[in-house]
């Protein structure tokens, strides 16, 4: 991409596209910064109408005829008409909106394709890859800067407090890009792609959460396989065995909390009646429209029924804790049917784009798929996931379609 730049292969509303794309993303997930999140979506779309505009509008309109964009669209419309039918429609238009417009799912969707459609493929791949990257580093800086402060301020040490779980679902989102860079691209950066590796691994142990190192497992597992490299994983797991099977050895009272986690074979009562069990006993009662989509939504209505099942684990709401679940109960069975296809859909054409004879094709997609696998499909089944950054995924994905 920066040789690009420098050659002057593209014009410079294309440069400023690609810029904003990459800024967005890179801090997509770090808190505290909402008014530049909104102000760089607002650049993204008057630049989208201004690249619009000066493009032809056979090649615009051709980057979302497909069913893909079909289906994202009808999910992103059928989540604000859930506001006719909801328990709380203010919550859930501003919710629905939050989710989709909002430097959300359609936003990108929307977006992404247009803003870089002149981009060749190695640069749509340089261009994930930086973001993800830039993104992955950013949020491992401002971790590592809290772990300081916590020591510094508060004496707590890593490894003995639930306070660093936040960052779990960036880590997991950017990983598959450390992978493919790591594993598959010979690049001068790999001994700063290394250090980030290890930084990541500290950070990731240090969320003490086992659905994210579940997900960052599996998403091992498919990017290996994808890519059919079997040596690497195994002499990882390897190491990870050892350096675990050290630490075990030498457990004291700093790493108790991380070992209890380790060994923990429990659900931490998602299922029955707990998260996910009352989560489904609600949609069961209206499986067909659901609710209405929102957080606030699902905890009013919990908080209203639990009083009429003593049996259930937690008295107050804490969320279904599953992204199938949420949108089930929100946007009922028509909804979820809709989410399910756009990813179904979404899957169908990544694994078409591993037979391209285009290796960047192939990278972005064994990106996307690990992306969808880990995040998703993984994580996704232990918490509730934020949707937005699926747009991401999708956006490349047409993007990447039309130049296929």
């Amino acid at each position: 991409m920066f040789n690009s730049i420098k050659n002057g292969k593209y014009d410079r509303l294309t440069l400023i596209n690609v810029f904003s794309i990459v800024f967005i993303i890179s801090i997509f997930f770090i808190d505290g910064i909402t008014r530049y999140k909104k102000g760089i979506s607002i650049l993204i779309v008057i630049l989208s109408l201004i690249t619009f505009f000066q493009s032809k509008k056979d090649e615009a309109f051709a980057l979302y005829k497909n069913k893909l964009f079909f289906f994202s669209l009808l999910f992103s419309l059928f989540l604000l008409l859930s506001a006719l039918y909801s328990e709380d429609r203010k919550e859930t238009i501003k919710y629905a909106f939050n989710s989709t417009l909002n430097y959300g799912l359609l936003f990108f969707i929307l977006f992404i394709p247009i803003l870089l459609h002149k981009l060749d493929k190695k640069d749509i791949f340089q261009t994930l890859t930086f973001s993800f990257i830039f993104g992955l580093t950013l949020n491992c800086t401002i971790e590592l800067t809290r772990y300081c402060l916590e020591y510094i301020n508060n004496g707590t040490l890593p490894f003995t407090t639930y306070s660093f779980r936040e960052i779990s679902n960036s880590l997991v989102f950017y990983f598959p890009v450390l992978l493919i860079l790591l594993f598959s691209e010979r690049t001068k950066y790999s001994f700063y792609l290394t250090l980030l590796l290890i930084s990541f691994s500290f950070i990731l142990l240090g969320t003490l959460s086992r659905g994210a190192w579940l997900a960052i497992l599996v998403s091992c597992i498919t990017f290996f396989l994808l890519i059919k490299n079997w040596k690497v994983p195994l002499a990882v797991l390897i190491l990870i065995g050892i350096t675990l099977i050290t630490l075990k050895v030498i457990t004291n009272e700093n790493n108790i909390l991380l070992f209890s986690k380790l060994e923990q074979t429990s659900s931490s009562n998602r299922y029955a009646n707990g998260t996910q069990g009352t989560a489904l006993e609600m949609i069961k009662e209206k499986p067909i429209l659901g609710y209405g989509y929102g957080n606030n939504v699902y905890d009013s209505v919990y908080n209203e029924k639990v009083n009429q099942h003593p049996d259930w684990v937690y008295k107050k709401s804490i969320g279904p804790h599953n992204t199938f679940l949420f949108i089930w109960f929100g946007t009922g069975l028509l909804g979820l049917t809709l989410f399910v296809s756009m990813i179904i859909i979404a899957f169908i054409s990544l694994l078409k784009n591993l037979k391209s004879d285009c290796i960047y094709t192939k990278k972005i997609s064994i990106i996307l798929i690990t992306i969808l696998v880990g995040y998703l499909l993984t994580r996704g089944m232990f918490e509730q996931m934020d949707i937005k950054p699926l747009g991401i995924v999708l956006g490349f994905l047409l993007l990447v379609q039309k130049k296929t």
